[in-house]
């Protein structure tokens, strides 16, 4: 399922980058592409950090989701404020937008990650039945 909805925001992504140069190519209208360069620019300086903090191995998990949730909440709001995506006033919105996305992501992951648990502990405990067998 993860990788289904990696997929297809992979796709729609593409779709808004392409949607955007359109304009800027055929109609001279360069707006829309600065507006989406910026958030690619964004996108860029998360995964990047993220890349850092997949070499975490803290003892919970949580630490490294919030560690993870928090550099990215910063990264949004320093930057969309710099870029002046909003005002101090909207912080908030933004802020929940990062939630908003967060959350789901990394509750997939956990969702994923039990289930990967489960296989790899029944894998276990069928391997332990066969040598049981084979001992007897």
């Amino acid at each position: 399922m993860k990788r289904f909805i990696k997929d297809w925001l992979v796709n729609y992504a593409l779709i808004v980058v392409v949607s955007a140069f359109l304009p800027a190519l055929l109609c001279n209208n360069w707006l829309s592409l600065k507006g989406t360069l910026e958030m690619l620019g964004v996108t860029l300086v998360i995964r990047l950090l993220l890349l850092l903090t997949s070499r975490m191995n803290p003892k919970w998990p949580i630490v490294q989701y919030i560690v993870e949730i928090g550099m990215v909440m910063t990264v949004v709001l320093l930057s969309g404020y710099g870029l002046g995506w909003f005002t101090p006033s909207y912080i908030w919105a933004f802020a929940l937008a990062v939630l908003a996305v967060c959350v789901p992501a990394y509750w997939l992951d956990i969702a994923r990650d039990r289930r990967d648990v489960a296989y790899i502990n029944e894998k276990i405990r069928q391997r332990r039945e066969k040598k049981a067998e084979d001992l007897e």
